[in-house]
């Protein structure tokens, strides 16, 4: 990891976001949206001076709100990296699942708007989009790895979300998925987005990836299969089929968004697994902070362990994980640069 940049309710920039983490400041405000419930919906919302108004070159398409949003979110945190992309570099990125009925955001040309809002130049055509939700963003990080294996020099990795959608919002509490007066088994919708630039070469103190694995689980939330919670321990079996040797994992910086069905997931993962992880494993839950970033989670997560293991506030080997509402699970061991 060469570079990084980050964005959510809790900072603008990865030192700014890992540091009000450790802190345990939460980024938690009650929103002018009211819920069905009668009370003002609990978001997680990044505040507007850290993000720039949409590039005049953009406003007179024809976008969505949401999609606005996330490219303002997006632009601001690959500004952060600028300096690292020299000349065009192809981009892995992680945006929400596709609502029903609404076009794919891989049709809408998001790269040449992420491009114009943030200056950052992105190679178009040997980019990829992972419309997967939590899990995009280590997708994305698994393809990046291979186009660096396939002899790229750098990579781009970002993942962009935000819960300023007045549809989805509805339908999520229409489910009671929203933590609220009446629904604690819920979460807190927030927003964010993460950028990672990935190099061949590593720089002096940069962590190391060391291996992404991936599966799907027949038995998500929106599935009619039972809910095992298998499908997070089998993408951990991946991700350890791809790394020879590993020390004891250290410190997990976990997908969990505060709903109990992600608990599950990571409760038979670590069951399943536990010869992979240390006696006293550092378990970190960034969501309390800055809510459910949804597409951003992966990106983000990974930023904030590279963040505080270089730092050194935790220690490698790091496991990062994160499980999307439909099928996908990922998960990453990052380790600190031997050399």
């Amino acid at each position: 990891i060469l570079d990084k940049g980050a964005l959510c309710a809790i900072g603008s920039g990865t030192s700014q976001c890992a540091a009000s983490f450790r802190a345990a400041l939460s980024g938690y405000v009650q929103s002018s949206v009211i819920g069905q419930s009668g009370e003002p919906l609990v978001m997680a919302l990044v505040p507007e001076p850290d993000i720039e108004p949409l590039n005049v070159s953009l406003t007179s398409l024809a976008l969505g709100d949401r999609e606005r949003r996330m490219l303002r979110l997006g632009g601001a945190a690959l500004r952060q990296v600028h300096k690292s992309v020299e000349r065009p570099l192809p981009m892995f990125l992680a945006l929400p699942e596709p609502e029903p009925g609404k076009r794919p955001y891989a049709e809408r040309g998001l790269f040449e708007h992420l491009s114009a809002q943030s200056g950052v130049p992105i190679d178009v055509e040997t980019s990829g989009y992972f419309e997967l939700g939590r899990a995009g963003g280590l997708y994305a990080l698994q393809a990046a790895m291979a186009a660096i294996r396939a002899g790229r020099e750098r990579v781009l990795v970002c993942g962009i979300d935000t819960c300023l959608d007045p549809t989805w919002l509805a339908r999520l509490d229409q489910e009671r998925r929203l933590l609220g007066p009446t629904v604690r088994n819920g979460f807190v919708p927030g927003e964010g987005a993460a950028v990672l630039v990935l190099s061949r070469v590593a720089a002096a103190g940069s962590s190391i990836v060391a291996a992404v694995g991936t599966a799907d689980d027949p038995g998500h939330r929106y599935s009619e299969a039972p809910a095992l919670g298998e499908g997070l321990s089998h993408a951990l079996e991946d991700a350890r089929s791809r790394v020879s040797a590993l020390p004891p994992v250290r410190t997990c910086f976990a997908g969990l968004n505060g709903e109990a069905f992600g608990a599950k997931e990571w409760g038979v993962a670590h069951i399943r697994h536990r010869p992979v992880f240390h006696s006293e494993l550092a378990f970190e839950h960034p969501a309390d902070c800055f809510g459910d970033v949804g597409a951003a989670t992966g990106c983000l997560l990974v930023a904030l362990a590279d963040e505080t293991m270089r730092a050194g506030h935790r220690q490698g080997p790091m496991l990062i994980w994160a499980s999307s509402d439909h099928a996908p699970c990922a998960c990453a061991f990052l380790l600190p640069d031997a050399g």
